[in-house]
């Protein structure tokens, strides 16, 4: 953790401490960009929580397999585990995000400079921008993410006890979830920006695809918590189509909200700091 800590620390104020250097490596030093990009992520992941939760479950309780009706399934875990259930991993989502979102808005402003060139297709220089600042964010965000779904599969164990326990384990699969899911967002939504598509379609449109784009992902990372000699073979021939896209009605609903709460606050945040909004 103090790793990660220290990794994050480097990653957000090296521009802010060296702007000179970072101007020199074509980094923008804006650190207010990197705050935005906290500060959306955190509120939009946190205000999702109690469906994310319901989400995990269907995922990983062989009891909820094949059922996706959202409310009757959130009877059964308030039932049997309490309303609060519901709110179990809020600390690790809120911590976790608000460092993901910072190093995944930040470093995308950042890159897409450097990768503005690569290739004549300018979605694909946004995807290969958003690529690489999520590669940044997720290696962060793994250990927090890891120990939130643990804390939603058991019943008694705390945010220290699920963070204690190996952090790393799961970062293969985070990034199969956070890569496609960040990649498809970003790019989809500064693309339909720039050809003059208002905010809210264009947030909107952005969370269906970047959500359906990152299923398989969500399903293996959790999938991933509980077989400790996961490999992504092995998780796709165990859960099967059905299980690589179970939930799936819960988490669209969960990355409509998330998605695009994060994208407005994003470009208000911004707007209001005279930062300028993406895309315009």
């Amino acid at each position: 953790m103090k790793a990660t800590l220290r990794s994050f620390l480097l990653l957000v104020f090296f521009p802010i401490a060296f702007p000179s250097i970072a101007s020199s490596l074509l980094i923008d030093p804006q650190p207010l960009v990197f705050l935005s990009g906290g500060i959306s992520a955190s509120l939009s992941h946190s205000l999702t929580v109690p469906i994310d939760v319901v989400k995990t479950r269907q995922q990983q309780d062989p009891r909820f397999k094949g059922q996706e009706d959202l409310i009757e399934n959130t009877k059964t875990i308030v039932e049997e585990d309490g309303i609060l259930k519901l709110f179990s991993g809020s600390l690790p989502t809120l911590t976790g995000y608000f460092l993901q979102g910072s190093l995944k808005y930040g470093f995308y402003d950042a890159f897409k400079p450097l990768t503005s060139h690569l290739t004549e297709e300018n979605v694909v220089n946004l995807l290969i921008a958003a690529g690489l600042a999520e590669l940044i964010g997720t290696t962060v965000l793994t250990p927090l993410e890891a120990s939130r779904i643990k804390q939603v599969a058991s019943s008694d164990l705390s945010f220290v006890e699920a963070l204690s326990q190996p952090s790393f384990e799961s970062l293969q699969p985070c990034l199969l979830k956070m890569l496609p899911y960040t990649m498809v967002q970003l790019s989809t939504y500064e693309v339909m920006r720039s050809s003059q598509v208002p905010q809210v379609p264009a947030a909107l449109i952005s969370a269906v695809l970047s959500s359906l784009a990152s299923q398989p992902g969500d399903a293996l990372l959790s999938y991933s918590t509980r077989d400790e000699g996961f490999s992504v073979f092995e998780g796709v021939k165990d859960l099967g189509l059905d299980g690589l896209f179970g939930g799936t009605k819960a988490r669209l609903l969960q990355m409509v909200v998330i998605v695009s709460v994060q994208l407005l606050v994003n470009d208000s945040i911004r707007a209001a700091l005279g930062l300028g909004v993406v895309g315009v």
